[in-house]
């Protein structure tokens, strides 16, 4: 090693021989999961000096085998022998060898290298190969645990030994597109990590040695993809495991009794091990006859057929638009994203292509206040994460340096154009300190501000630190606002106003702290105030929601901007221009906009029936910003595929224009619509939104849909399997149970946690449905997606006899386990209704926990009785929302329970995610249980 290097790979970082900082986002969330499964309060241990905990947090018991370790002969006398120093002479050699991978493979392998950052993707994968979790398998998650943390310290080591210099500082060109870890390449901790587990797992499931082996290794060679290994730092992390694996196994007595108890336990002959990657087990098993089972069906290619129509590749309509005007000598115009590619059209010029959408499809971005930069975000297919670059609008170059990984958000331009603020995780060297979930920082994107590139301006002060936040900078580099954001979900308002003082530190002060039945979200900055609707604030209630504004100085006064509707729920509200667009549902499930000016007076209310457009349908948000003169949006019914609308804001009252419509070979006009109300077992009116053709009087069969969860709305959009339904003879029925947002915080919040009504609301339907038809009422099909999937489960679970058909696509089926380890899980307890200290602390009590399992599928299947009606489950293995692994183990739960020959189909898509298109699976396996013969088109 040259003077050079070293003094580079020493500048970078010096660790220490127990250091774990490439650890990796650890396992504290599995950890959680075990905590759950007992019942207890997450947390406990860090809080308090005596417990009655009768588990142990993996994080912590993983502290023991280290210390086993670490105090082994074995490894004092072997250690100087475990790793070999690199051939130096191949240093030019193996650099070629990673700009070659960076050109022909980093690409393809993106969104891994960027999800293998967290070490809990990584236990993931071995609990989706072999389909165990922390609730079924908690021994051996502990000891996955216990080897992620070991290998981690192990490593480090041997990277303060031979201290050598990342790739990247010899060949700059390799840019790695992920943040910089902060100490030396050799050996590879990711290597070590995965390889290490990887030998445990073998151990206990030796037929599947080379799949998990072949899974470290694509782990280990995505960091030689990114620039951040040497191919020769991966083979020495994989040396290094086995060697640690030998003395763990034959050392260290307190791991190898544990392992032995798994190995009686958890792995005994007999009890099903499966792993959905390789042949000869039961969950590929499972798939594959439900494969033969689907495929040999009579009308399987018409409804193929069908489908491809109904669905083309190209978008039925033009892309919705962001419209800016003319500013300080920059030219207006229009960005937009149409087939994964990025376009800019100026005004009175021609299309121009800013990102092509290949490899990976543009899904997002974000135009510079200056309107010379914009953020735009690239999205693998299946994945969450959004990763995103900056180009200079005036060069056409790449701006900000490496891509900047956030998963389900966005970023946010500061005042300047300098820059943005996103989400993200701490970064290695910050989880070594004890940080622990997501934070907010700021990423330059001029040379000025390179120094504070990627520092933390916000971190959550609630505890834990779970939720995630999105910035609004107030006055530049001094004034800022943190508010809560999770996608659509409603959520908790949280807000904090921080203060930039003359340390150069943000002092933060809350505005509102999370509180359980204060739901709702920010809107926008107006002057010195920030807009929110929300369903309370400082004691006051709205059911039906209101925007309030508040002073962003101390106290912070509030006062109603528009006040609550008694009739019409406010579901959306957004600062469009001078207008505040104001998106109401009103109680025959219709929806409208109203826009508001910016002193809360109503000016204008557009409804679908005003474009001559179907009164029952879904509204988008719309696109457009105080640069914005046109504002977009989209709207769409069952019967209707997305018509694009525009807005012109330089009018008061605005004015809504529908563009031409997209031909579709589908005729709405033969669908005949009903809203009814039924009673639940409590005796509460749920309404019932039915479609069904208007040439069949008697439908051959109802397709039950709901999803009753996180406030929102059932509306009847275009869906591909909605519209085949209604050919293929059935009843599309959309019941609006509870926990959805149709009728206010009352209508959702009392069932976050105790679910038992919303399935009650679910079974009632379905009664009162086989009372009302002869014919249909006898063959009632359930279905629903992700928490509509989970309901579907519960339904199983918990009325079986109602229903004859069960469809659970992407589905939760042990709920403590998905909030524990769940990728997105982990965010998601506020969409349980978990309460919440006057500090905003999450409390997670004994009590509703037990109050979760009192329901949640996997917690109750014993309840089952035979003989089970057909079942299917559906999931994708890139689904990073809910694990394969919840559809997996319900699976073969239900045919443990019931036999090998009981009717569980479980379909698995392949290289698809959460919102997979399963529309001929699923409509394939219904018309063959239910005997459909014939697909007649509406056209």
């Amino acid at each position: 090693m040259t003077a050079t290097a070293t003094a580079t790979a020493t500048a970078t970082a010096t660790a220490t021989a127990t250091a774990t900082a490439t650890a990796t986002a650890t396992a504290t969330a599995t950890a959680a999961a075990l905590e759950l499964a007992a019942g207890t309060r997450p947390g406990t241990a860090h809080r308090e000096t005596e417990t009655s905990l009768v588990f142990w947090d993996p994080d912590f018991r993983a502290d023991l085998y280290k210390q086993e370790f670490y105090g082994t002969q074995a490894w004092a006398d072997r250690r100087t022998h475990m790793v070999t120093p690199w051939e130096h002479d191949q240093v030019q050699a193996e650099l070629g060898s990673l700009r070659t991978m960076m050109r022909s493979e980093r690409q393809e392998h993106l969104a891994e290298i960027i999800r293998e950052q967290q070490g809990l993707v990584m236990i993931g994968y071995w609990f989706d190969m072999l389909s165990f979790s922390p609730s079924t398998h908690p021994l051996t998650t502990e000891l996955v645990v216990a080897c992620l943390h070991l290998a981690g310290s192990v490593v480090m080591y041997f990277k303060d030994h031979f201290n050598r210099v990342r790739p990247w500082v010899l060949d700059t060109h390799l840019d790695p597109p992920i943040p910089l870890p902060g100490h030396p390449a050799y050996p590879s901790g990711h290597s070590t990590q995965m390889h290490l587990m990887a030998h445990l797992l073998a151990s206990l499931v030796p037929d599947k040695r080379d799949q998990l082996m072949d899974r470290a290794m694509n782990v280990a060679v995505n960091r030689e993809r990114a620039g951040l290994h040497y191919p020769s730092d991966t083979k020495a992390g994989r040396i290094l495991a086995e060697e640690v694996f030998k003395i763990l196994t034959k050392d260290c007595p307190m791991f190898m009794e544990t392992f032995d108890k798994v190995r009686r336990t958890e792995w005994q002959p007999g009890r099903s091990q499966p792993s959905a990657a390789a042949p000869g087990n039961p969950v590929r098993a499972l798939a594959d006859r439900t494969e033969e089972f689907l495929k040999g069906y009579s009308l399987r290619k018409a409804i193929e057929t069908r489908a491809q129509e109904l669905s083309p590749p190209r978008p039925m309509n033009p892309p919705v638009r962001f419209q800016f005007r003319r500013n300080a000598g920059r030219p207006g115009g229009e960005i937009f994203i149409t087939e994964g590619s990025l376009y800019l059209e100026v005004d009175g010029g021609s299309r121009e292509t800013l990102v092509e959408g290949k490899p990976l499809a543009v899904a997002d971005f974000r135009l510079s206040p200056d309107l010379e930069k914009v953020a735009y975000a690239r999205q693998a297919r299946g994945s969450d994460v959004f990763q995103w670059s900056v180009m200079d609008l005036v060069t056409k170059k790449p701006l900000g340096g490496a891509i900047v990984p956030v998963r389900l958000g966005t970023v946010h331009w500061d005042l300047r154009s300098s820059g943005f603020f996103y989400s993200g995780l701490p970064s290695p060297e910050e989880e070594q300190g004890g940080a622990r979930g997501r934070r907010i920082r700021y990423r330059p994107t001029v040379p000025l501000d390179t120094a504070r590139a990627d520092e933390v301006i916000f971190e959550n002060p609630g505890w834990p630190n779970y939720a995630d936040y999105a910035l609004c900078e107030v006055e530049s580099g001094k004034r800022y606002l943190a508010h809560r954001v999770q996608g659509s979900a409603e959520i908790p308002l949280a807000a904090y106003v921080g203060q930039r003082g003359k340390d150069d530190t943000v002092a933060w002060r809350a505005l509102q702290a999370s509180h359980e039945r204060t739901l709702g979200r920010f809107i926008a900055v107006l002057g010195n105030e920030a807009l929110f609707r929300t369903s309370a604030w400082k004691g006051q209630e709205f059911n039906n929601f209101c925007i309030v504004a508040v002073e962003l100085a101390s106290p912070f006064t509030p006062r109603i901007l528009v006040g609550e509707d008694a009739d019409n729920v406010l579901i959306q509200a957004q600062k469009i221009g001078k207008f505040l667009a104001l998106q109401y549902v009103t109680p025959t499930l219709t929806n409208e906009v109203r826009f508001v000016d910016l002193s809360g007076r109503h000016v204008a209310t557009w409804r679908p029936s005003d474009a001559d457009l179907p009164d029952q349908g879904m509204l988008s948000s719309l696109t457009g910003d105080d640069r914005s003169d046109r504002a977009y949006f989209t709207y769409e019914s069952l019967t209707m595929p997305q018509r694009t609308l525009t807005v012109n804001l330089t009018v008061t009252p605005p004015v809504v224009t529908s563009l031409p419509p997209a031909k579709v070979c589908f005729d709405g006009s033969r669908v005949k619509y009903e809203l009814a109300y039924y009673l639940s077992m409590d005796q509460t009116k749920v309404p019932i939104q039915m479609f069904t053709r208007s040439d069949i009087p008697d439908p051959r069969f109802v397709y039950l849909y709901s999803y009753g969860a996180i406030g929102a709305a059932a509306f009847p959009a275009w869906n591909t399997t909605f519209q085949m339904i209604l050919e293929l003879g059935g009843m599309v029925a959309i019941a609006s149970i509870r926990g959805g947002g149709e009728f206010g915080l009352r209508w959702q919040y009392p069932v976050k946690l105790d679910r038992h009504k919303t399935l009650e609301d679910i079974a009632a339907a379905s009664r009162w449905l086989k009372g009302r038809h002869s014919t249909a009422g006898k063959r009632i099909v359930i279905s629903g997606r992700s928490y509509g999937g989970l309901h579907t489960l519960a339904s199983l679970v918990a009325y079986q006899d109602d229903f004859d058909l069960f469809v659970a696509e992407m589905p939760i089926s042990d709920v403590p386990a998905f909030l524990g380890s769940g990728v997105f899980g982990g965010w998601a307890w506020d969409d349980f209704g978990f309460t919440h200290n006057k500090a905003g602390d999450l409390q997670k009590s004994p009590e509703e926990l037990d109050v979760l399992k009192s329901w949640s599928p996997a917690h109750n299947i014993d309840e089952l009785h035979k003989p089970l009606k057909p079942v299917l489950v559906v999931t994708a293995d890139l689904d990073e929302r809910v694990e394969p692994y919840q559809a997996y183990a319900m699976a073969l739960a239900l045919q443990e329970r019931f036999g090998p020959d009981a009717p569980i189909h479980l379909d698995m898509e392949h290289d698809d995610g959460h919102f997979a298109r399963t529309t001929v699976n699923v409509l394939t396996f219904i018309a063959k249980v239910l005997e459909v013969r014939e697909l007649d088109k509406l056209t």
